[in-house]
């Protein structure tokens, strides 16, 4: 049997045991206490059950992944993530390496058949209990209701100087707050004389910061004594680092090790208020009443909302219309005003677009949309016809259009810095998604470059090899690549000529010159190729036309409802008159109760015809799809 912690996966689950090794992870987290604990107190806001469900879908995707190794810190890496993006919890506690653990040996029994892992955690589950990890849980948390900052079973704590370093009460270190991107040798941050005098080791911090105010991503590096060639000289995690130890150093104290020097590191520029502690033990005192105005802001009650819009700093405050902003439970910041529901920031708010436009000179909209909700509205993307998009966000609230390049560039941009290939995949989709149908040469490079890491992905190369950009001019140059048409569909005539590899997303010298076709290109694979673009265009105009088909009936089906919701008021209205109500006002009632029973009659007769697309948008009257679905079809 293969290691758990690096792990070739060239088997797979049978069919027997997927709904059983299912199970498991749902019992394993099930018995993780850190996160029962986010549930329990919705930390991860009103859909935190939903967010468990979803955790469980993705880790078991993650198992899923053909021809890809699993490695034990990947797996950590990403339940690191999910727990501080979605649940709102910086865990230091070492449960996640535990979790991790359990389910590499969860999964590797599994694929040999041996479900003695499960049985026992159904055992346990039985019993109803949730039993506590083996080391404490430090968690940093906002108290909605309580507007107090904790941080829950630390025995920790660390000051603040006047200076704005850290000061902890363990070992008499002086934290000073660093950088983005910053990088040393020595304590307070990495060991010294260990494991032999004269040997000190180096550390870096990555560019993103925990709700606790350090940072999310620190590295430490090993002493040049001990870095050997062609073998790991970094380690982003805790465990890494204890694994490396125990397999180097056997019989080493590991709690000396880290007790010499301070893992977590603070960010210089986090505002901390006067007489608070950090880290662990966060106890606020001074500024509470600001604290407890800023989350109380948030109309969704998501207290998340107002760290993440004073984190990106906004140029310009925010308005409030008259439509959506006066509903009660609706946050202009944090909600989408298509669905209504909270917007997800992780992975820098791929999945969303904030309207910057300006509403007059010292405000601008500032509302919210999924891109999904937008593209599904038409309201995003390219749009033919009324709106006339260009890979652009139109916003219903103020009317002004947004471009969505800068959006997708991001996204490219975040996605390099992730390991995750299933996250990877999910948000490139999003920017196919948004670029496709344009005929703008920069969205063509885009979409070009997205295709070619899709496919070198789903090939099995490694995250982190997908990006060389040497790679992918040599590919465009033996045209490997394939352009895209204006409907996602392949074309054989675009190709880039130049590509500045400095600049990953800038585009240079775009050229239109002839396809050609090399030697090596046989008959066979040509006509997959047709077959290939066939099947492409059959699966877009079909998802088009569902897409037309699904805006236009639930907008009857909305109007019929709004025409009954107006009969009914009129009618209580002309059931209340009274004595005093003139003749001339009850028979505009009577006359209007009519019209509107008329009309929703007409419009139910409509809606039966509209539902007929049920068939196939082929076999409905072309009169029908004119009429009631906007199409003008040919003859």
């Amino acid at each position: 049997m293969n290691s758990i912690y690096h792990r070739n996966h060239s088997q797979h689950l049978k069919s027997d045991s997927i709904p059983i090794f299912a199970e498991g992870i749902s019992l394993a987290l099930s018995r993780w206490h850190a996160l029962q604990m986010a549930i329990e107190n919705n930390w991860g806001g009103r859909d935190s059950h939903q967010k468990l469900e979803k955790l469980v879908a993705d880790l078991y995707s993650w198992f899923s992944q053909p021809k890809v190794p699993l490695c034990i810190d990947d797996l950590e890496h990403m339940l690191d993530e999910i727990m501080i993006l979605s649940f709102n919890m910086d865990i230091e506690d070492g449960s996640i390496e535990e979790v991790a653990e359990e389910l590499m040996v969860m999964h590797e029994e599994c694929l040999h058949g041996n479900y003695d892992s499960i049985e026992k955690l159904r055992t346990y589950n039985s019993n109803t209990k949730i039993l506590s990890q083996s080391r404490e849980v430090e968690v940093v948390k906002v108290e909605m209701k309580q507007t107090t900052i904790v941080d829950i079973m630390d025995t920790k704590s660390q000051s603040i100087d006047p200076d704005g370093s850290y000061s902890a009460e363990s070992g008499g270190l002086n934290l000073r707050p660093v950088l983005e991107n910053e990088s040393g040798q020595g304590l307070p941050y990495a060991p010294v004389d260990w494991p032999t005098p004269g040997d000190v080791w180096g550390w870096k911090v990555g560019n993103r910061i925990n709700i606790s105010g350090f940072w999310q991503d620190r590295y430490l590096y090993l002493p040049t004594r001990l870095q050997k060639r062609l073998e790991k000289r970094s380690f982003a995690s805790r465990p890494a680092v204890q694994r490396y130890i125990e397999k180097e150093f056997p019989g080493a104290d590991i709690d000396a090790f880290f007790s010499s020097f301070s893992w977590r590191i603070p960010a210089k520029g986090h505002i901390v208020a006067e007489g608070e502690t950090t880290t662990s033990g966060i106890h606020c005192t001074e500024k509470m009443a600001e604290l407890k105005v800023e989350t109380a802001d948030c109309k969704a009650g998501n207290w998340m909302c107002r760290l993440q819009l004073q984190a990106r700093n906004y140029s310009l405050p925010a308005m409030d219309c008259d439509i959506c902003c006066g509903e009660p439970a609706f946050c202009r910041d944090c909600c989408c005003i298509l669905c209504c529901k909270i917007v997800d920031w992780a992975y820098g708010g791929y999945s969303f677009i904030r309207c910057e436009a300006k509403v007059n000179e010292n405000y601008i909209c500032g509302h919210v949309a999924h891109i999904d909700c937008a593209l599904r509205s038409y309201m995003a993307g390219t749009i033919e016809g009324k709106f006339g998009l260009n890979v652009e966000y139109y916003c219903r609230r103020c009317d002004q259009r947004s471009d969505l390049i800068s959006h997708v560039t991001r996204l490219l941009q975040t996605c390099e810095s992730l390991n995750c290939r299933d996250d990877i995949e999910k948000i490139l989709n999003v920017g196919l998604w948004i670029l496709r149908d344009s005929h703008k040469e920069i969205s063509k490079m885009l979409l070009h470059r997205i295709e070619f890491v899709l496919t070198k992905l789903k090939s099995g190369i490694c995250p982190e090899d997908v990006w060389k950009l040497d790679d992918f001019r040599s590919a465009m140059a033996a045209g490997e690549i394939i352009h895209s048409g204006s409907n996602g569909a392949l074309s054989e005539t675009t190709e880039i000529t130049s590509m500045d590899v400095d600049a990953p997303y800038k585009l240079c010298d775009i050229q239109q010159t002839p396809k050609l076709i090399t030697a090596d290109r046989i008959e066979s694979s040509e006509i997959e190729e047709k077959i290939e673009r066939t099947l492409q265009d059959l699966k877009y105009s079909q998802e088009y036309e569902y897409r037309i088909a699904e805006e236009r009936l639930r907008a009857q089906k909305d109007f019929i409802v709004g025409l009954h919701q107006q009969l009914e008021t009129e009618r209580s209205a002309l059931a209340k008159r009274t004595s005093t109500s003139s003749d001339s006002d009850i028979d505009a009632l009577i006359t209007s109760i009519m019209s509107k029973t008329t009309l929703i009659k007409q419009e139910v007769l409509k809606l039966k015809d509209m539902e007929g697309v049920a068939k196939g948008f082929a076999r409905v009257p072309k009169v029908t799809l004119r009429d009631h679905f906007g199409l003008r079809l040919s003859d």
